[in-house]
């Protein structure tokens, strides 16, 4: 198939001429700045996020900063419960790389791609699901914190199009895929871009944007031989209504001083805390925005620390969660007055499709596994009624990491229907025991298998994934050995092979009937 058009995004420093008042200053803003491609303007999704291209990001950093990123994340792995150990001069500070040259791990084992070894039970890396296959059994299960801080921020610049964006923060971002590939001397890390970070050091780029985005996230797409099980399962989402991130590819090439450095494809994603996003599909930005992260992020009780606000930071008020986890555990004979008090503070049809199309993707690292990976947004025209935004999919679908990554046939309705699920998940056994939502949520379920993870439907869509990224991924302008996540015969086999997530998903919609049968 032919290839899809590639759009050209590049970063370099630039000049600032054009001036500009703020706070009563004349600031020079940087050349060839805009309203519409620099400022607060309405944010183009069109123009950023057309997941049928790949964007072409090349990265200037200073080569003094961007060695200050590695020996930082260098220090956060040394000190955190990551794997890999001591770190030595591998391209990235770190050991050089062993066997395949792909992961920086031994030669292959078990499937191949990731050099990871065979799967355990039917988990792929652990042994057989815990719980339910979608919820962990035993206490605490909050979100698995490999680091023990995120990474420092460096100024790098950024342009597009003849456009330039200067004193652009980045970082390097994630939990188990940075652990994982910083430990093993891989340079495809993920990151983050923030556009407005440094305004108050350099004020001509105060409420800078991009194209009205202030932050952009990059997916390394770790486990994921595919390199597109992030964005199927996006699709998905948004297909069935779920507030789901847009996304697109890119291309990531790092120039530093006289050093070009092609880091790989990554899926760029939005970041539901921006603006852009809540405008988007909440019609409103003005709510508490919260990032969970915790063990009563289970929503087993509430403590402050483990909801993280994104916005309204100062302002201590944490009421409208706090009012929707006593909602939800106020269960009384009166199951309709139950029912409407916790829908007036939370939106339990939303988190049901979500559960639905995740319980479908088998995506694992989330909640009933993990109490992490999920947004909260408290709707202000609805008395902070919260709405669930679900963040992070790379473990999806049988990824080559984890639970989930060989299927059994043993006991689907427990996997599908969540019988299995104690009451540490009580947004899954809370609500799945009432006989009201669950003939909602099998409503979702049933709509989820007969939707975008239909046979033709998601053959269609996998086949032209897999087209548009494989020149990006595999051939001339392909992935380098230290800078990949998936190795060249892995990819070929991703979606049609044996183990491909083409017969993936065939068993898992037949395993989903099954259950719904019953």
């Amino acid at each position: 198939m032919k290839a899809r058009p590639i759009v050209s995004l590049s970063l370099f420093a630039v000049s600032t001429t054009v001036a500009v008042a703020m706070s009563g200053a004349c600031v020079s803003r940087p050349e060839g700045w805009s309203q519409a491609t620099h400022g607060r303007a309405t944010p183009s999704y069109t123009q950023v996020f057309n997941k049928e291209q790949v964007q072409e990001l090349e990265i200037e950093i200073d080569p003094s900063n961007l060695q200050s990123m590695r020996t930082d994340l260098a220090s956060i792995l040394a000190t955190s419960g990551t794997p890999g150990g001591a770190m030595g001069d591998g391209g990235m500070g770190f050991p050089p790389p062993m066997g395949d040259g792909g992961m920086g791990f031994p030669p292959p084992m078990g499937d191949g791609g990731m050099g990871f070894p065979p799967g355990m039970g039917d988990g792929g890396m652990f042994p057989p699901m815990m719980g339910d296959g979608g919820a962990m059994a035993g206490p605490g299960a909050g979100g698995v914190e490999l680091l023990s801080r995120d990474p420092a921020y460096v100024p790098v610049t950024v342009r597009y199009n003849g456009r330039s964006w200067p004193y652009v923060a980045m970082r390097f971002k994630g939990n188990s895929s940075l652990a994982t590939l910083g430990a093993a001397g891989n340079r495809k890390l993920p990151f983050r871009l923030h556009f407005d970070r440094y305004e108050d050091q350099h004020p001509e780029v105060t409420d800078q944007r991009f194209y009205g985005f202030r932050e952009l996230t990059f997916s390394a797409n770790f486990a994921d031989d595919s390199q597109v099980r992030e964005a199927f399962v996006l699709d998905a989402l948004a297909a069935r209504g779920v507030p789901a991130p847009r996304y697109s590819f890119a291309r990531v090439t790092i120039r530093s001083g006289t050093s070009v450095e092609y880091w790989g494809l990554y899926t760029m994603i939005e970041d539901p805390s921006d603006n852009a996003m809540q405008d988007r599909v909440l019609n409103s930005h003005e709510g508490n925005v919260y990032k969970p992260e915790g063990t009563t992020a289970s929503w087993t009780a509430f403590a402050r620390d483990d909801f993280e606000k994104k916005s309204n930071e100062d302002a201590a008020d944490f009421s409208d969660i706090e009012a929707a986890i006593t909602a939800l555990h106020a269960t009384g004979a009166d199951r309709a007055a139950w029912r409407a008090n916790l829908e007036a503070r939370f939106d339990v049809d939303g988190f049901l499709n979500w559960l639905a199309v995740n319980t479908v993707a088998a995506n694992w690292d989330a909640y009933g596994m993990m109490a992490h990976n999920y947004y909260l947004y408290g709707d202000p025209s609805a008395n902070g009624r919260l709405r669930w935004i679900p963040w992070d999919h790379n473990l999806s679908m049988g990824a080559s990491f984890g639970p989930g990554a060989r299927q059994t046939n043993a006991g689907a309705s427990a996997v599908f229907l969540h019988t299995s699920v104690t009451a540490q998940w009580p947004l899954i056994r809370t609500l799945l025991d009432d006989a009201t939502y669950m003939a909602v949520y099998r409503a979702h379920l049933q709509a989820a298998l007969d939707g975008p993870f239909a046979s033709a439907t998601a053959t269609a869509r996998l086949d032209a994934l897999h087209a548009l990224v494989e020149p990006h991924v595999v051939g001339e302008r392909g992935e380098e050995a230290n800078s990949r996540t998936a190795s060249p015969e892995a990819f070929a086999q991703s979606i049609r092979g044996t183990s491909g997530l083409l017969p993936w998903i065939e068993q898992r919609v037949s395993l989903g009937r099954s259950a719904l049968s019953q």
